[in-house]
């Protein structure tokens, strides 16, 4: 199975925006995954797509299958070929053999220009853009105003056209989606070159992969390739280039996942591992908190991300020379320290001395059965995150030589994980409760296992009763990896969110956990399932069903070949 099929994960390069994918009609669409200000302007007009290709032999459209590679699509058709690559993070282009070309409109813009006889720009006001055409050499370029390939027109007194490019020979037309839209003359490569150069630039990133178990090596491949086609530039309020969560719907950067690629990215590019953690760092609000996600035109606060940023800070410390990332940890000290503080000023209402959850997406994982009692909930996973980000910033003050400072984060830590074991666990365990109610959750839960990452810091009786429930026939292991919570069966709304799903990003905690427990074989059992089960179609999916090993929700999830990389590299170190 080619996982790159441009129907399921849409296909698209790094430093780009733009994707291509099956619409609606069967067409290959070209689109980008920015946000946009207007972005639904009709029935069927997005204000991200632009065109679709369609490739016509006299009056009658030609149906085309296609397959990809990493430079380029190639089309099939009766009696022909032709080829999509990228030239540019900005520009497409399309050469036809055996039939012409008719890029055809999926929404009305606001006005048309023609400044040369073989170049037409289109002021595309609902995609905050110019869709500029240029025919190619031998190539000419003709507008047909015409409806949507919905059949739409407007709104307003908008307008959709066509650009339709014909040859005696192989027809060439390209298509740049630009922002700012400057006068485009220089000189168009062939096609074919630049799918060569595309495939070199992944072939380039492809030799900075981290060594893997060899049996996992065609599925790193893919995770890789995937980390490399979802980077995006700097734009708007992205002040670094970064790697967006997927192509598809979550086209967003969230500062959950972003720790997850940082660590993985860094592997290859130390600079913008980092820079995937200065984008959250840099956008702070004012009293603490780190957004929740961004994208080029909004940073979103709505919701609180768990407090992991410390955690992923310290990983960085433990694969890095700290001398190395001295400036970043300089950066990053007094805005771990604001967000520390900011758990325990706007999130503990009650005033036990446990912050808590405001809403479900703040646990990073994206839901439980857990949050269906109600709200606030003063996760025991929110604590532990919270202990170890004192624990990030005492050694990081240690390393700037603030003596007094990395002494108080340390008699904090200690007071604070006292006080976890002392209210929190209860018969071996760890129990969740609810904000200013004594009730707890009771049910297993995998939240409950997190504060494993604790190490030593528990005492044997909960660290071995922990352990068990991760064990062989524990609750929470299933033959596919570590579920949410507990189910004999597969819930009838297993539908990958609420009811005990495998995650990746948590599969990657536990691991972590029980090597800090001492546990390495139980690691290795959970790494190379969770590992086995995402490469069995390779597809890199959001989450996967505990019970049958299939993925769910979204594919071509980067957060999800992160895990996977940096799970696979430590298997080939530790086999």
């Amino acid at each position: 199975m080619n996982p790159l099929d441009c129907v399921v994960i849409p296909y698209g390069r790094s430093g780009s925006y733009l994707k291509l994918f099956r619409g609606p009609t069967g067409r290959l669409m070209i689109a980008d995954i920015k946000t946009h200000s207007v972005y639904k302007v009709g029935a069927r007009q997005w204000s991200h797509d632009y065109t679709q290709i369609g490739i016509f032999r006299g009056k009658r459209e030609l149906i085309y299958d296609w397959e990809c590679d990493s430079g380029e699509v190639k089309l099939s058709f009766e009696g022909g070929s032709a080829k999509v690559a990228f030239l540019d993070p900005e520009t497409v282009g399309v050469s036809v053999n055996g039939a012409y070309l008719k890029l055809m409109p999926t929404k009305s813009v606001s006005s048309i220009q023609q400044p040369e006889p073989d170049s037409v720009v289109l002021h595309d006001y609902n995609g905050l853009c110019k869709q500029m055409y240029r025919a190619g050499r031998g190539t000419t370029l003709k507008i047909e105003q015409t409806r949507t390939v919905y059949g739409e027109v407007g709104p307003y007194n908008d307008l959709p056209y066509a650009m339709i490019f014909r040859s005696k020979g192989t027809v060439e037309g390209f298509v740049r989606i630009s922002r700012f839209g400057e006068k485009w003359k220089d000189r168009l490569p062939s096609v074919s070159k630049a799918a060569v150069d595309t495939r070199n630039e992944w072939m380039a990133f492809r030799k900075r992969m981290p060594e893997v178990a060899a049996r996992y090596y065609d599925a790193s491949t893919f995770a890789w390739y995937l980390l490399w086609q979802l980077q995006v530039p700097a734009e708007g309020h992205i002040a670094y280039p970064c790697v967006f969560m997927s192509r598809r719907w979550p086209n967003k950067v969230w500062a959950w996942d972003s720790c997850f690629n940082a660590l993985a990215i860094a592997e290859a590019d130390l600079e913008m591992g980092l820079n995937m953690l200065r984008l959250f760092i840099e956008k702070q609000s004012p009293s603490g908190s780190f957004p929740d996600h961004m994208t080029n035109l909004e940073v979103q606060y709505a919701f609180a991300t768990a407090p992991i940023f410390g955690w992923t800070v310290s990983q960085f410390m433990r694969r890095f020379p700290k001398k190395r990332i001295s400036a970043f940890l300089k950066e990053a000290y007094p805005a771990l320290g604001r967000n520390v503080d900011w758990w325990f000023a706007y999130r503990d209402d009650d005033d036990n001395g446990f912050p808590a959850y405001l809403n479900v997406n703040e646990c990073g994982w994206d839901h439980s059965s857990l949050f269906e009692d109600g709200l606030p909930v003063e996760g025991v996973d929110l604590a532990t995150y919270l202990i170890l980000q004192m624990d990030t910033l005492e050694e990081i003050a240690r390393h700037l030589g603030k003596r007094s400072e990395a002494n108080a984060w340390s008699r904090r830590s200690k007071s604070f994980t006292r006080k976890l074991l002392r209210e929190r666990a209860r018969a071996g365990r760890f129990i969740t409760l609810f904000e200013g109610k004594k009730r707890p959750k009771n049910i297993e839960l995998l939240f409950n296992c997190i504060p494993l990452l604790l190490g030593d810091r528990l005492p044997d009786k909960v660290r071995k009763n922990l352990v068990g429930d991760l064990s062989e026939g524990g609750p929470l292991l299933s033959p596919h990896g570590v579920m949410m919570q507990y189910f004999e069966e597969a819930p009838p709304r297993d539908e990958g969110y609420r009811l005990g799903p495998l995650w990746p990003t948590s599969t990657y905690l536990i691991f972590n956990a029980l090597l800090a427990a001492g546990e390495q074989g139980l690691a290795w059992t959970i790494a190379d399932r969770f590992c086995r089960v995402a490469a069995e179609d390779g597809r890199m999916w959001e989450s996967y069903s505990p019970h049958s090993g299939e993925g769910q929700r979204c594919p071509s999830f980067s957060s999800s070949a992160s895990v996977f990389i940096l799970l696979a590299n430590w298997l080939g170190q530790n086999e």
